[in-house]
């Protein structure tokens, strides 16, 4: 059984190490190998603080009483709610841990009053790219991005609907 829920300063440990595993396994090519290392580590470090949970709607997964995943969303971004994260463990992944997140994420935008979600993938995440058009994302050409100060290029990815994103899990 997957429980999603506001994260907590007390989650902010795991939500690292989720992140740091996600990215050391699926960035070498499309990041640089010297970054992935200490500097992402410190990056992300920096990222991860209760602040940042007053900032943007952060939810955790739990599986087996620990974070198995999380998404984070900046809500107010000009183009609409922006999914800055989203990460699973690796061992979780096929679980239907990312759909519960997206789900309960859509449900709690469409009870602020919003409409719509985006967020951009990394080119050439294939596994991320499939996951978000199965889940009704429409994704978009290309664009330049910029991540931590690493350039790469990503595809947007819109949802309109977020009733049909909430009725995923």
């Amino acid at each position: 059984m997957i429980d999603v829920r506001p994260a907590t300063p007390d989650d902010l440990p795991e939500i690292l190490a989720v992140q740091l595993e996600s990215w050391r396994r699926t960035y070498p090519g499309l990041l640089p190998d010297a970054y992935l290392g200490e500097p992402v580590a410190s990056d992300l470090s920096r990222t991860w603080t209760p602040d940042r949970l007053s900032r943007a709607l952060v939810l955790v997964a739990l599986r087996e009483g620990r974070v198995a995943g999380f998404v984070a969303t900046l809500p107010d971004d000009p183009d609409g709610p922006y999914v800055d994260n989203l990460h699973v463990r690796l061992a979780d992944e096929g679980q239907g841990v990312g759909r519960a997140l997206l789900a309960e994420t859509a449900r709690r935008l469409m009870a602020l009053g919003h409409d719509c979600l985006h967020l951009t993938v990394a080119e050439g995440n294939a596994r991320a790219t499939a996951f978000y058009a199965r889940s009704g994302g429409h994704l978009s050409d290309p664009v330049p991005d910029d991540v931590y100060g690493q350039p790469l290029m990503a595809l947007p990815v819109r949802w309109t609907d977020l009733s049909a994103l909430a009725a995923l899990a």
